[in-house]
């Protein structure tokens, strides 16, 4: 059996080697993508510039033809072409964009060829022109050919070595793009730079290992306080405390441990916050898709009490005001609604402007008590809060059967919602709603007439609903929020 002073050491360098080259790999990872973006928007300016100074349809004149005149020599061929004038202009601009910006590669022009997936080599700054060879096209060249903006490649690799190019469309009079101005950047020494700053980091990684390792086997009470906190520290996050943060000073591997750990913890935080961005039913429902082999899009009947609200006269009031305060003073009525509406086990469906759509379900009366409840509680805290402008909202309750699932695109953007003839039946009733009371269904009130004292408002007619129903309003004063 091992000791627990061995198991320590092991478990520490374990986490050490771990956490080094996942940090070697991350910046190797961000310094490649920051040099790509930094030089392919570079190569991408200069190839937009250059595309500019061509006349498309002078770049359309040129043609490989026995009857034109030579532009040069190629492999021991003269290169005859139709359009030799516009060939040697733009063969010139190229040179001058070429001397302007330092580049020592050729610049090139490309059109779309006869040949499937092939593109035809124009006019070039090299020396000896290789005018009418064939090019394969690239994923860059589709892209800018499809759209008629610039764009610019990834560091990438072929026989000659690494590589950024970037691509610029070439338009004719019309706007029509009818060639692509290629710019070829040889980053081969950049690239090794990278890949030694990559090997650098590991074997720091590496000799900080061997260094820990050493310590460790003479100074295992040192070692073994500050791993248990962070065990500590670990477990707090794998129960849900994104707050958790490892507090070492030891100066050493360890206290580098806590400062990636702690950098995890914070970036998990961030993740946590985009939560409040999710419904409680969407977020429930995403996790049991995460652990379904099968992902499709798919929805459920099943009967439950929905509640809308709304702020009377918003619309107007805000047209009134700076964006900024419309801002403040909804998130300030929407955070106090929320927590009503959670403390009652209710789900934000969603905000639609100042509109608030909550689900409600489960238990006999399919959520309708925790509905009015927390209906008639939001407007106690309306009547009690002053806000820096007089607010007053209408509430709707309704209970019916819906059809609750994903709503959306499986690839793309999808909610998880409740839909049905009852959802627009619970707005509907809203609008009746007089402000500062809550309207309730005839449906919803035969589940808590026991519990609220309502009133009949008689046969209410709703839009889109054939026949006026029965409704009924609940007085906020009517009832103790802690009853």
């Amino acid at each position: 059996m091992k000791s627990i002073r061995m198991k320590i050491v092991v478990a520490f360098l374990a986490i050490i080697l771990i956490s080094v080259l996942t940090i070697a790999k991350l910046i190797y990872q961000e310094d490649k993508t920051e040099f790509e973006a930094m030089l392919g928007q570079r190569l991408e300016a200069m190839a937009a510039s250059g595309a500019l100074q061509i006349d498309g349809d002078d770049h359309e004149n040129i043609f490989i033809s026995d009857d034109g005149e030579s532009v040069g020599n190629y492999k021991g061929r003269d290169v005859v072409v139709e359009g030799a004038d516009e060939f040697n202009l733009i063969r010139k601009g190229l040179i001058d964009l070429m001397h302007a910006n330092n580049l020592k590669t050729d610049i090139y022009t490309l059109r779309s060829s006869e040949s499937q997936g092939q593109m035809e080599f124009v006019v070039m700054t090299n020396a000896n022109p290789y005018t009418g060879n064939l090019y394969s096209q690239n994923v860059g060249i589709i892209a800018s050919l499809e759209s008629g903006k610039p764009g610019h490649s990834k560091l990438y690799e072929d026989e000659h070595g690494f590589w950024i190019s970037a691509y610029a469309p070439i338009k004719d009079a019309d706007g029509g793009v009818v060639g692509i101005l290629e710019i070829d950047y040889e980053a081969s020494e950049l690239h090794n730079k990278l890949q030694a700053r990559l090997y650098t980091l590991s074997a720091i990684g590496l000799l900080s290992l061997m260094f820990a390792f050493a310590i460790s086997l003479l100074l295992s009470k040192k070692i073994t306080d500050p791993i248990v906190h962070l065990s500590l520290k670990m477990a707090d996050i794998s129960r849900g405390d994104l707050t958790a943060r490892a507090d070492i000073r030891t100066n050493d591997e360890l206290e580098n441990a806590a400062k990636v750990f702690n950098e995890m913890a914070e970036g998990l935080q961030a993740k946590q916050e985009l939560l409040a961005y999710v419904s409680k039913a969407a977020w429930e429902a995403a996790h049991k898709r995460a652990n379904q082999e099968e992902k499709e899009l798919s929805g459920e009947s099943k009967v439950v009490t929905m509640l809308f609200s709304d702020i009377k006269g918003f619309t107007p009031m805000s047209t009134t005001k700076p964006a900024a305060e419309v801002v403040e003073l909804l998130n300030e009525y929407f955070g106090k609604m929320t927590t009503v509406i959670m403390k009652h086990n209710g789900s934000i469906d969603k905000f639609i402007g100042d509109a608030i759509m909550a689900v409600f379900e489960g238990g006999d009366d399919n959520g309708a008590t925790d509905t009015v409840a927390a209906a008639v509680e939001m407007q106690v805290i309306m009547a009690e809060t002053k806000f820096d402008t007089p607010l007053a909202i209408r509430v709707g309750v309704h209970t019916g059967q819906v059809v609750m699932g994903d709503i959306g695109s499986l690839e793309f953007r999808r909610d998880y919602t409740v839909i049905g003839d009852n959802v627009n039946r619970t707005q509907r009733l809203e609008t009746k709603c007089t402000p500062g009371k809550v309207r309730i269904s005839k449906e919803t009130y035969e589940l808590v007439k026991t519990k609220f004292k309502a009133e009949s408002c008689g046969l209410t007619e709703l839009k889109g609903v054939s026949e006026a129903v029965e409704t009924f309003e609940i007085h906020p004063l009517d009832y103790d929020p802690e009853s």
